[in-house]
């Protein structure tokens, strides 16, 4: 008889998704089945500010996480409510809250624990990311350069439909993880997804340098359930990668510009593939996120 899997509950507010966040979700599957409570609106100002990205368009991107089993809302800082109704194994939080604001909260957690002879894990916070110090870097503009090795693609053997898209993917918001999703659809259940996130270099050919370093931006989109495979662009334009790849499809934006939809398209007929026009999903962008931080800090 197989035993049954752990219940692994981690609280977070997630409000701009950064590599922390990720760390801690696979932490958490190696231990079992991850529930997330999302602290909402209300709960994350009792302790901070209000959140960046409302309480939907929070829970929208993390159910949508690789990891995440479920989510549900946190209604308070206080994780009592949740753990009595759930009992679970496991809580994981990072050891930052040794000190500080949610001390108590954590004494809570460990008593509460003990009724069920849950355990406590606390891995190491990771350190130079978190959603304040994004905010800060939005509001000082103070960006550093870095440089990254890359990761070469390995060419498969296959018959799979692939089908290429690619992002900046700076700030993550519901219009990325709507437009992956069409991807997805796009690619089927027996396609591969492939997604090219533009290196700092190349974002810089058109706009400013990104607020999350390639890097973090890299593994965010690795944990995104509808993708695939994540490979580096070195360009803004997607031509040197789609001729190393030489995908069935190419996603482009209803937001690209009409002259390199048509380019793309020429390259695409000479590789007897298609360029697929996925709509701009509108109200929210990564732009209008930075002003509204720069607007109201």
């Amino acid at each position: 008889m197989m035993s049954k899997k752990k219940i692994v509950y981690i609280g977070m507010a997630a409000d701009l998704i950064h590599q922390g966040h990720i760390n801690i979700i696979k932490k958490g599957q190696e231990y079992g089945k991850v529930i997330v409570g999302l602290l909402t609106d209300e709960a994350i100002a009792e302790y901070k500010r209000q959140p960046i990205i409302p309480f939907d368009q929070r829970m929208l991107m993390m159910k949508n996480l690789k990891g995440v089993k479920k989510v549900i809302p946190q209604k308070t800082l206080d994780y009592e409510e949740n753990l009595v109704r759930l009992n679970p194994d496991v809580v994981i939080h990072g050891d930052d809250w040794k000190v500080g604001i949610q001390k108590k909260q954590r004494e809570k957690v460990i008593q509460l624990l003990k009724k069920w002879n849950g355990k406590l894990i606390e891995p190491k916070y990771t350190k130079g990311i978190s959603s304040t110090q994004i905010i800060k870097i939005i509001e000082k503009r103070i960006i550093n350069s870095d440089e990254y090795d890359f990761i070469q693609l390995e060419k498969k053997k296959s018959n799979k439909k692939i089908v290429y898209a690619y992002f900046c993917l700076d700030i993550i918001h519901k219009g990325h993880i709507r437009a992956i999703k069409k991807h997805r659809e796009i690619a089927g259940n027996e396609g591969e997804l492939i997604a090219g996130i533009l290196t700092d270099e190349a974002v810089k050919e058109k706009k400013r340098t990104p607020i999350i370093s390639f890097e973090e931006r890299f593994e965010i989109a690795t944990s995104i359930k509808f993708i695939d495979r994540v490979i580096p662009q070195k360009t803004y334009s997607p031509v040197e990668n789609i001729k190393r790849i030489k995908p069935n499809i190419l996603i482009e934006s209803s937001s690209h510009s009409t002259e390199s939809i048509k380019l793309h398209q020429k390259l695409m007929d000479s590789l007897g593939g298609e360029v697929r026009v996925v709509p701009y999903y509108d109200g929210q962008s990564s732009t209008k996120i930075k002003e509204t931080i720069k607007n109201s800090f």
